[in-house]
């Protein structure tokens, strides 16, 4: 990804998605979250900035949504920053059979392993 934070956050019951792709969103997620002292933080101070600490951010945010719940998050978030809760993942039903030898049923995909695989891919 380009843009950061634009990815799944774990939260105290779930996930949430974030997508503060331009400063305004990227100021207010800061605002909201409790860490305002981020958007001065040369790390972090613009995309690339923050593209380039992308592994540090993520710790720091990381805990803050692990505080409240992924409805709280949303609630406090909703028009102010681009958010969503994470309710499943699943493989879509035409590739079942071609990636997991299944062809019925929900396979599902923890965020978790998606999430912190695709991070660490582009770091």
């Amino acid at each position: 990804p380009s843009t950061v934070p634009c990815e799944v956050y774990p939260t105290k019951d779930g996930w949430v998605f974030i997508m503060a792709m331009i400063p305004k969103f990227w100021e207010a997620l800061c605002d909201v979250l409790g860490v305002a002292a981020l958007v001065k933080d040369e790390r972090f101070v613009d995309a690339a900035a923050r593209r380039k600490h992308r592994v540090v951010l993520e710790t720091v945010l990381d805990p803050v949504f692990q505080t409240k719940t992924t409805a709280e998050w949303v609630a406090a978030l909703q028009g102010k920053c681009p958010v969503a809760p994470v309710l499943s993942l699943y493989f879509p039903r035409k590739y079942r059979s071609k990636m997991c030898g299944r062809s019925s049923g929900a396979i599902p995909v923890p965020v978790s392993s998606i999430s912190r695989r695709a991070r660490s891919e582009s770091t």
